[in-house]
């Protein structure tokens, strides 16, 4: 059987700044990978068994998307 998979080629090569795990009673878990370029990933899984993934750039507490979302 073929598992469903989703690779995320565009964080590759980058240097991880942090690593940070959240856990949210209402929305679940969400870990966030920090990047030293200052993008940052993350997954979040909710109580569906839901991943979303979500590359994206941090400046001046501001929210610059870089790349599309993708679920599983």
């Amino acid at each position: 059987m073929k598992m469903a998979r989703l690779e995320i080629p565009n964080v590759s090569g980058r240097t991880v700044e942090s690593i940070v795990l959240y856990d949210d009673p209402l929305s679940g878990r969400e870990l966030t990978i920090r990047f030293t370029d200052e993008t940052e990933l993350s997954v979040m899984v909710g109580c569906r068994q839901v991943a979303t993934v979500r590359h994206f750039q941090v400046k001046n507490d501001q929210t610059l998307f870089e790349r599309n979302e993708a679920s599983l």
